[in-house]
C-alpha cells in the first residue's frame, strides 16, 4: 500500500517545507529581474473586475469552485458580469461565455506600463481554524531602449497558504412506501468536517519588444503549483437499516414529509478520508502585432499543460444496533434534531465499530491545450464617418485523460477489525455551527495503515477492477472559428454587425461495466470480472460528434443628448457541453450511494438575446444604465437527478441533460459614481438583474418550471473609499433562491436557498512606499443551503467560515 505524508502524521504540508525553496528562487528571480524590465497585466477574469479581497486559489478549495456565486453558466445569473447593459458581445468575441473554448487571450500592452517593483508579505487566517499561514508576493517590471526599439520585462512570484475548515450537514430523503403519493422520511442524515491545508506557488515572466515602428512581439510563460491536504471525518445514520421503535406512535406527515421518526437497529457509518491533491499548471503564449497606418494584424500561439494527482485513502467503519431518532422543526428546519440513544458515545464505542472496507486510490488527470489565433483590423472613412472592419480565425484543441488506480480491501472472511487502537482520542467537539455533538473522533492514519499492511485485509480483485475501470476516460474537443465584423460610427450614432462561425469536433472514450447476460457488444472488450457470482464485462466505448454553429450579432446606439444614449442589441451565443460530460460512463460509489453518468447525446445550447438600454452620464448622477432584455434558449443544460435501488439500497443518480426550451425576460440596472464625502472620496457601484424565466422538459411535460440555476434576483454592490492615508472597499453579492437540480417529480426537485457573500478590505499608507492591508472574505459566514421539494427536507447546510488576510507591501 502506498504511503504519503498526512496531516495527522505531524506533517504541515503548507509550512516550511515549501518556503525555503520559494524564497531562494524568489531572491534569484528578483536579482535577475531588477536589472531587466517588466510588463504584463494579468489576464482579465472572465466575469470582469477584481477578485474579492483576500481571495486566492489557496482559499478557494477545489470542492468549492462550483459554488453558487462562481458558476460559469451563461444562462445562470451567476455568470453575468458588470458589463454595460444593452451591448452586443460582438462577433469578434468568444461565442460561448463559458470556459472560453473558442477564445485565446492576447497579452496586454506591457510597453505602456511604468516600471515598478512591488514586494509584499501577508498571513491568511480562517476564523474557525485559528492557525495563520504566511504568504509572499513580488512584482518587478523594467523598461529600456529607445522609443523605436523599446522593450519591457515583467517577473511575478507568489506564495499563498491557508488552513481551512468546512462543515456540512447533508441528507438523503426516501419514500416511506410505494407509489408516487408516498411520504418521505429522513433516510441518511450525515455530519461532516473537512480540514484543509492548501498552498499555492505561482510565477510569471512576460517580455515585450518593439522591433520597429510597425512591429511588436511578446512572449509570456507562467507556472502554478498547488498542494491541498484534506482530512474528512464524517458520520452517517442509515435509518433504513432499522425498524420503527416499539411504543413510539408514527408521526403524521406534514406536507408529504415525515418530520419525526424513531428507530432501533440503525447502522451508523464512520467515514474517514485522507487525501492530498497536487496540481501543476504551465502555460506559454507568444505572438505579436503589425500596425501600419489604418490597418493592423495580431497573432498568437498558446499551449497549456495541466497535471493533477489525487492520492487518497478512505476508511469505512460501521456501528450497528443503534437507537436513533430525528425531528425537524418547521420554524428552523436547517438544524434537525438528531438523537442517539442516551448514554451512547462514539468515543467509547471504538470496540463496537468494525471496518467495512478500505480504499487506496491515486487519480491522475492530464489536460493539454493548444490554440492559434490571427486577427486583422482596418479603419477607413465612409459617408462622413469611420468604418472599422475586422476578421479573424482561431483553432483550439483541448484534451483530458483520466487514469484511476484504485485498490479496494475488505477484512478476511470471519475476521473483524474494530476501531480499537487506531481511533483518535481527542474530542472533535460540536460540528455544523456548533450545533451537533455527534461527530466521532478521527482516525490515526499511521496506525490504521500499519494494521492494514499487516496482512489483515484482503484485496478485492473484482471491486478493484470495477471501481478503477469505471473512472478511466479520454476526451478531446477541437474548435475552429472564424468571424467577420464591421462597426460604423458617424456623429452621435453607431451601428455594428458581425457573424461568427464555429465548428466543434469531439472525441471520447469511456468505460462501462455491463453484465455479460445484457452485453450488446458495443465498444472494445477490456476484460471480464466476476462479482457475487455474476460475470461482468469491461468495455471501452468510443464516441464523438461534430457540429457547426453560426452566431450573428447586431448592435446600434444613438446619443440622444450629451448625457443620454440609447442602445439596442441582438446576438446569439453558444454553450457547449463540458467535454468530459459527454463521455459514455457510469460511476457507482458504494460508499456514498451515488451514481454519476455521462451523456454522449448532449446537444450544445443556443442562446438568443435581444436588449434595449438607456444610458445616462452626468456629474450629479454618475453613470446610470437600465436595460430590458429577452433571452430564448434551446436545449439548455440542467442537472437531472434520479433514484435507483440496488441490492435494497437507495442510490442517487445524476447526469447532465438537455431541456427543450427556456426563456428569460428581465431588467438589468447599473450605477456608478465618484464623489467627495467626509473629507475623502467615495466610489460606489451597484449592478442588479431581475429575471423571470420559464422552461419545458421532455421528462416533465405537464409541469411549469423555472429555468434551472437562474435566480430571480442578482445584486452585486461595492464601495471604495479613501481619506488621507486610509482607504478600503466593501463588496456584497446576493442571489435569491433558485431551482438547482431537476428531479423525476416536482416534490424531488432540489432548490437552492438565497446565497450571499460579504467581502471587505481596509488599507493604511504607512509611508510613501509602504502600505498595510486587512481583508476579509465571507465576512458574514453565510452558509450554503438547499432542500428537496419542501423546506422540511433539508439536503445541505454548509459553513466555510471567514478568511482573514493581513499584509504589508512596499512599491517603488
Amino acid at each position: 500500500m502506498r504511503r504519503v505524508p498526512r496531516l495527522e502524521d505531524g506533517g504541515r504540508m503548507c509550512s516550511g517545507s515549501g518556503l525555503r525553496p520559494l524564497l531562494a528562487g524568489l531572491l534569484g528571480l528578483l536579482a535577475a529581474a531588477l536589472g531587466a524590465a517588466e510588463a504584463a497585466a494579468p489576464v482579465a477574469r472572465a466575469s470582469g473586475g477584481a477578485p474579492p479581497p483576500g481571495q486566492s486559489e489557496a482559499t478557494d478549495s477545489p470542492r468549492e469552485r462550483d459554488r453558487v456565486l462562481q458558476k460559469r453558466n451563461p444562462i445562470a445569473s451567476e455568470y453575468q458580469s458588470a458589463d454595460i447593459p444593452g451591448r452586443a458581445p460582438g462577433a469578434q468575441a468568444d461565442g460561448e461565455g463559458a470556459d472560453f473554448r473558442a477564445y485565446l487571450p492576447l497579452a496586454g500592452d506591457l510597453l505602456a506600463q511604468p516600471a515598478e517593483t512591488r514586494l509584499g508579505a501577508f498571513v491568511l487566517l480562517q476564523s474557525d481554524v485559528g492557525r495563520a499561514e504566511p504568504g509572499f508576493e513580488a512584482v518587478v517590471r523594467r523598461r529600456g531602449g529607445p522609443a523605436a526599439r523599446a522593450w519591457s520585462l515583467e517577473a511575478r512570484a507568489n506564495l499563498t497558504a491557508a488552513a481551512r475548515l468546512i462543515e456540512d450537514y447533508d441528507a438523503v430523503w426516501a419514500p416511506a412506501g410505494a407509489g408516487a403519493a408516498s411520504d418521505y422520511f429522513l433516510q441518511r442524515p450525515s455530519l461532516g468536517r473537512e480540514t484543509l491545508s492548501t498552498r499555492t506557488r505561482t510565477g510569471l515572466l512576460h517580455a515585450e519588444h518593439r522591433l520597429g515602428a510597425a512591429d511588436t512581439v511578446f512572449a509570456q510563460a507562467s507556472w502554478s503549483d498547488y498542494l491541498d491536504d484534506s482530512v474528512i471525518n464524517q458520520v452517517d445514520f442509515d435509518t433504513a437499516t432499522g425498524v420503527p421503535r416499539p411504543g413510539v406512535p408514527p408521526a403524521a406527515p406534514v406536507r408529504g414529509t415525515l418530520a419525526e421518526g424513531a428507530y432501533t437497529g440503525v447502522v451508523a457509518r464512520r467515514y474517514f478520508r485522507l487525501a492530498q491533491t497536487r496540481r501543476d499548471i504551465a502555460r506559454f503564449q507568444a505572438g505579436g502585432r503589425h500596425e501600419a497606418g489604418d490597418w493592423s494584424v495580431r497573432y498568437a500561439v498558446y499551449h497549456a499543460r495541466w497535471n493533477s494527482v489525487l492520492d487518497a485513502e478512505g476508511w469505512n467503519f460501521r456501528d450497528g444496533g443503534l437507537d436513533f431518532a430525528y425531528r425537524v422543526d418547521g420554524r428552523d428546519p436547517w438544524f434537525p434534531a438528531l438523537i442517539v440513544a442516551p448514554g451512547f458515545a462514539f468515543a467509547a464505542n471504538a470496540a463496537g465499530s468494525f471496518l467495512a472496507d478500505y480504499r487506496d486510490v491515486i487519480v491522475t488527470t492530464r489536460d493539454r491545450d493548444w490554440a492559434y489565433r490571427l486577427d486583422g483590423q482596418r479603419r477607413q472613412a465612409l459617408a462622413g464617418g469611420n468604418l472599422w472592419l475586422s476578421s479573424g480565425g482561431l483553432h483550439r484543441r483541448k484534451e483530458r485523460r483520466n487514469v484511476f488506480d484504485g485498490q479496494v480491501y475488505y477484512p478476511y472472511a470471519g475476521q473483524s477489525l474494530p476501531l480499537t487502537g487506531i481511533a483518535a482520542t481527542a474530542d472533535p467537539g460540536r460540528v455544523v455551527h456548533e450545533r451537533y455533538p455527534l461527530l466521532p473522533p478521527g482516525l490515526v492514519g499511521a496506525a490504521a495503515r500499519e494494521r492494514a499492511g499487516a496482512a489483515q485485509l484482503e484485496r478485492s480483485t473484482a471491486r478493484t477492477v470495477i471501481e478503477s475501470e469505471q473512472e478511466n476516460y479520454f476526451s478531446a474537443e477541437a474548435v475552429t472559428g472564424a468571424y467577420a465584423y464591421a462597426s460604423w460610427r458617424r456623429g452621435p450614432g453607431m451601428v455594428e454587425a458581425g457573424l461568427r462561425g464555429e465548428h466543434t469536433r469531439t472525441e471520447t472514450r469511456g468505460t462501462v461495466i455491463v453484465p455479460a447476460a445484457a452485453d450488446a457488444g458495443d465498444g472494445g472488450l477490456r476484460g471480464e470480472v466476476v462479482e457475487n457470482g455474476e460475470l461482468l464485462r469491461v468495455r471501452e466505448v468510443p464516441g464523438g460528434r461534430s457540429y457547426t454553429s453560426w452566431l450573428p450579432s447586431l448592435g446600434a446606439e444613438w446619443r440622444l443628448a450629451p448625457a443620454w444614449t440609447l442602445r439596442a442589441a441582438g446576438f446569439a451565443q453558444l454553450m457547449r457541453p463540458q467535454y468530459f460530460d459527454v463521455v459514455d460512463y457510469r460511476r457507482t460509489s458504494v460508499t456514498t450511494y451515488k451514481i454519476r453518468e455521462g451523456n454522449p447525446d448532449l446537444d450544445p445550447v443556443t442562446i438568443r438575446t435581444a436588449a434595449l438600454a438607456l444610458d445616462h452620464r452626468s456629474a450629479a448622477a454618475g453613470r446610470v444604465s437600465v436595460a430590458l432584455y429577452a433571452t430564448d434558449i434551446r436545449a439548455f443544460f440542467y442537472n437531472a437527478q434520479f433514484f435507483e435501488t440496488i441490492g435494497g439500497t437507495l442510490y442517487t443518480v445524476s447526469r447532465i441533460e438537455n431541456g427543450d426550451r427556456g426563456s428569460i425576460r428581465g431588467v438589468q440596472g447599473q450605477w456608478t459614481r465618484r464623489f467627495a464625502a467626509g473629507g475623502g472620496e467615495l466610489a460606489p457601484a451597484v449592478a442588479y438583474t431581475y429575471s423571470r424565466s420559464a422552461a419545458t422538459l421532455p421528462t416533465r411535460p405537464g409541469d411549469r418550471l423555472v429555468l434551472p440555476e437562474r435566480a430571480r434576483h442578482l445584486l452585486r454592490a461595492e464601495a471604495g473609499w479613501t481619506r488621507g492615508r486610509v482607504g478600503g472597499t466593501v463588496g456584497i453579492a446576493y442571489q435569491s433562491a433558485a431551482l438547482d437540480q431537476v428531479g423525476p417529480t416536482l416534490d424531488r426537485d432540489i432548490h437552492r436557498e438565497p446565497v450571499q457573500s460579504v467581502d471587505a478590505a481596509l488599507w493604511w499608507r504607512l509611508a510613501r512606499k509602504w502600505r498595510a492591508t486587512v481583508a476579509a472574505q465571507n465576512l458574514t459566514d453565510a452558509p450554503e443551503r438547499s432542500y428537496e421539494g419542501d423546506r422540511l427536507r433539508v439536503l445541505r447546510n454548509q459553513y466555510r467560515a471567514t478568511t482573514w488576510r493581513l499584509g504589508v507591501e512596499t512599491r517603488y
